[in-house]
């Protein structure tokens, strides 16, 4: 046993997760003020979760390996290596550096291998987080299921991807996905796990939910739903409403120009209108003039944004979309490709008021002026709303 833990020790020292004085620091040169994962990674290092590199960095955005999370997990866990059972892989050894760790997890039943092999140093991707995550913590159960237009209720690690979401461990992309093939990063790694350790670093909980579905994916109009959850029990909260979407229906796989309305969930934020604001809105909401553009040009850096210009737009921008029309009486910005903003993959998505009833759009979804001021009226940014676009198939039932 001395002999494999001496060999732990190199391990850790070789990943830089162990944390000497010098490595428990949470100054990286690596990790601004301003980064995202900042306070996460500071609360993992000083709790001797995960440390730094001796050059001075964390390595952010590096990926994070089956051995690495197995350590990680150990350590948040505080779970004993002593004494544990021969997990038995082919491809580790008692000597191998990470053998201790992989084994406490594998005898909780926490990290499983594939076909008698524990695939050691293989990237740890974004599903097998998920289910280790939701093992090691026994998350509770979901309440209502969150729509990533990437997985399905067949996906392997549907189940674990859902509790991450209903327990505020994770929102996904601003683009409805969650991209559960993708490799996990060290940032990544640590905004999840300190979600879990501690409240403070959960995103607030999305208590109101607008639905919109359609009957096709090639269908002009759809049924837009409210609800709303109190001391968590969901409940309908205004009547049903209709709507039109995008002239080429709506798409998993948006793209720029292509006529559809994105299916996903997304984070609704602020508001807009050419009009003052309805006594009562409560999200964040601008009034536009003729200077405010929304940008569609994908090569320009301002894709995807709102810029003020007070020049010609012609010479700035191939592509925008004027803010200052009368669609956008009232407007509410759907976060959709917004974080990271992926150039090509769309923009200007709104919900906003119809032309008409049998009149669809670019790709937004847009309803009678009365039902949008409703639903300004009705929005609580403090209640993260976010709305749900797909098939019937593709929604939760509440």
């Amino acid at each position: 046993m001395r002999r494999r833990q001496w060999m732990c020790v190199i391990f850790v020292l070789s990943l830089f997760l162990v944390h000497s004085p010098i490595q428990a620091s949470t100054t990286f040169y690596d990790v601004g003020e301003d980064f995202w994962g900042k306070a996460e990674i500071e609360l993992l290092t000083n709790r001797s979760i995960v440390g730094g590199y001796p050059d001075g960095s964390f390595k952010p955005n590096q990926t994070v390996t089956r051995a690495q999370a197995a350590t990680m997990i150990v350590q948040a866990l505080g779970l004993s290596v002593e004494e544990r059972p021969n997990p038995g892989f082919t491809d580790i050894s008692k000597g191998f550096y990470a053998y201790d760790y992989i084994a406490a997890v594998a005898d909780e039943g926490i990290i499983n291998g594939k076909q008698g092999r524990f695939l050691p140093n293989q990237p740890l991707t974004r599903g097998q987080m998920a289910a280790i995550l939701d093992r090691a913590f026994k998350l509770a159960p979901s309440k209502f299921d969150k729509l990533f237009r990437d997985i399905n209720d067949s996906y392997l690690f549907y189940g674990s991807i859902q509790r991450l979401a209903d327990n505020r461990i994770t929102t996904g992309y601003s683009d409805g996905t969650y991209r559960p093939n993708e490799p996990t990063t060290r940032a990544q790694f640590s905004v999840f796990l300190a979600r879990v350790l501690e409240e403070r670093f959960k995103p607030n909980v999305t208590e109101q939910i607008i639905v919109v579905v359609a009957s096709s994916l090639t269908s002009q109009t759809a049924t837009v739903r409210t609800y709303e959850r109190v001391n968590g029990k969901v409940n309908e909260a205004l009547p049903v409403m209709n709507a039109v979407l995008g002239y080429n229906g709506m798409g998993r796989n948006k793209s720029e120009g292509d006529g559809q309305t994105p299916i996903g969930s997304f984070h609704l934020s602020k508001a807009f209108g050419t009009a003052p604001a309805p006594t009562g809105v409560r999200l964040p909401y601008q009034q536009t003039t003729k200077a405010d553009y929304w940008i569609d040009d994908p090569s320009s850096p301002d894709y995807n944004k709102w810029v003020t210009y007070k020049g010609d737009p012609t010479k700035k921008w191939k592509s925008f979309e004027r803010l200052a029309i009368s669609q956008y009486k009232y407007a509410v910005v759907i976060d959709y490709n917004t974080d990271p903003i992926v150039p090509g993959k769309g923009s200007a998505i709104f919900l906003h008021v119809w032309r008409d009833y049998n009149r669809p759009t670019a790709g937004c979804i847009a309803l009678a002026e009365t039902d949008v001021i409703k639903l300004l009226k009705w929005l609580n940014p403090q209640k993260s709303p976010v709305i749900m676009i797909g098939l019937e198939k593709d929604v939760p039932q509440f």
